[in-house]
């Protein structure tokens, strides 16, 4: 999902990404594959969806009070998100390479096909584990792979755009802070309303804040490739 990279795609020394497979020639299994995909899903980032979900499910609830579905609640989310920015590493592979990318899937430790199929393996187990829970927590569970879906997939690609790529952020805190309300014991006050609302917004500009520089470099770029062509 969101990131700050800068790339080129008109660079044509860049391998295909269709056979892309570890270092051995074969695809990663078990526990090596595991890792390989939390690295691609970035570990920092599943913290920090992690605070969010468990702060939302907690606030102004004592130790003794925090509800028995905060923890399965967490892990399905947590599987939720890994699936989606799993599966935008497997299309981000040649922006990632463009931009020397040391993620498995950007240096050939993981397949396309291998991450691809490990992201549908955790959003069936997310969305299944989700319904089971509460139909309320399956749906927001779906919203949130159906977001990430459009942000990724080609023919969509919502990252492409700013707006696209600032309404995507903003839209995966509110459901992760909801959630989190959904699973735990959290009174829900106007003031963490206001919060949440509060930290939605502020991930929305803090993304225009990194997007809009980044555009100009673009169109600069560009602009200097049209003179020299000239």
């Amino acid at each position: 999902m969101p990131t700050a990279t800068r790339f080129d795609l008109h660079r044509t020394d860049l391998p295909e990404i269709s056979n892309v497979s570890d270092k051995h020639g074969v695809f990663p299994r078990g526990p090596r594959l595991a890792g390989f995909c939390l690295q691609e899903a970035r570990v920092s980032v599943q913290v920090i969806f992690l605070v969010r979900f468990v702060f939302a499910g907690t606030a102004g609830v004592t130790l003794w009070d925090v509800s028995t579905r905060l923890l399965p609640g967490a892990v399905l989310w947590f599987l939720a998100v890994t699936a989606v920015y799993l599966y935008n590493g497997t299309t981000d592979v040649r922006e990632d390479r463009a931009n020397g990318s040391g993620r498995p899937i950007a240096r050939g430790a993981l397949s396309v096909r291998s991450a691809r199929r490990s992201a549908a393996v955790l959003s069936a187990s997310a969305l299944v584990g989700g319904l089971l829970m509460a139909p309320p927590v399956g749906a927001a569970i779906g919203a949130l792979l159906l977001l990430g879906y459009a942000y990724s997939t080609p023919g969509i690609s919502l990252k492409r755009h700013t707006p696209g790529t600032a309404l995507t952020v903003m839209a995966s805190g509110a459901l992760t802070y909801a959630t989190g309300v959904l699973c735990g014991r959290a009174t829900v006050s106007p003031a963490l309303i206001a919060f949440c609302a509060a930290m939605c917004l502020w991930m929305g500009l803090a993304e225009l804040a990194i997007a809009v520089p980044r555009l100009r470099r673009t169109r600069g770029t560009a602009a200097r490739r049209a003179v020299v062509q000239t």
